[in-house]
């Protein structure tokens, strides 16, 4: 994997950062976030795949501001251990090929990250399906029976109301992802909720409506500074609410380091029992 030229790739961080997430979409918007760290301050990402020799993977490209990966990329060239290492462990055989990639940068800053090995299911499919125009997804099943939410099969949806405030353009395979905040898609909506966290002297708005679409997908939409952290949380008042979405922004509680959740601390446990 070539991600802005990794900064501390020992075997045993790799170990770790590839175990953190148990779901595709939640690593993907990881690397999301990436452009949006104000670093690198990217306004546009383009994510697609490409074959490298018979390899299918995932691209990712930026146009944020990449000083910093041009420094590290100027000391790998310098030292030849650390490139052939490259060239040992990536799809690439000669640092041409390398450059390659590199230089098809749109613009005049970006970064480019690559991923291969894709994971395969023990059918020996690939995990990530690309058949679908415009889109890339994943086979989702539900042991109640119920259907799955669109954000959790298709990566143009849970793009599409990953941000609260979406800043960065999200193209996916060719095509823009219309940003459509979970609420706006609501129905009877009623901004006159609000919620006292236990550690906060403030009150948190909370915005309710009605999922006209798909009544058996409720309960809250969690997100923390901004982005998406936990979708359809059913917490006390929601247990029998079908079809009501609630949309919360808890930047007081404590994410997972792969923020995929939130610490299941006091106050999220608090949160639980009273939102």
């Amino acid at each position: 994997m070539f991600v802005r030229v990794g900064f501390d790739i020992s075997p045993k961080n790799l170990g770790t950062n590839s175990t953190s997430h148990t779901r595709p979409f939640s690593a993907i918007a990881e690397l999301i976030d990436n452009g949006y760290d104000p670093d690198v301050n990217a306004k546009e990402i383009l994510i697609d795949k490409t074959q490298i020799r018979d390899m299918e993977c995932l691209t990712f490209m930026d146009n944020g501001n990449p000083d910093l990966m041009q420094r590290k990329l100027s000391e790998i060239w310098e030292n030849q251990v650390s490139l052939r290492d490259i060239l040992e462990h990536s799809p690439f055989n000669k640092e041409e090929e390398l450059l390659t990639e590199l230089h098809a940068i749109e613009g005049p800053t970006g970064t480019k990250i690559i991923i291969w090995n894709l994971c395969r299911t023990s059918e020996g499919n690939m995990e990530l399906d690309f058949t679908t125009e415009n889109d890339i997804r994943i086979i989702c099943t539900n042991d109640s029976g119920t259907s799955v939410p669109e954000i959790h099969s298709s990566l143009r949806a849970y793009c599409s109301i990953l941000y609260l405030r979406p800043s960065m353009q999200i193209n996916i395979r060719g095509q823009k992802v219309e940003d459509r905040p979970i609420y706006k898609s609501l129905d009877d909506i009623d901004k006159s909720y609000s919620y006292k966290p236990k550690t906060l002297e403030e009150k948190i708005p909370i915005i309710f409506g009605y999922n006209t679409k798909s009544k058996e997908h409720y309960g809250l939409m969690m997100y923390h500074k901004n982005r998406l952290i936990k979708a359809y949380k059913r917490v006390t008042t929601q247990m029998t609410s079908i079809g009501v979405i609630g949309v919360i922004e808890c930047n007081h509680l404590k994410l997972t380091s792969n923020k995929q959740d939130f610490d299941n601390d006091d106050a999220y446990k608090y949160e639980e029992t009273k939102a």
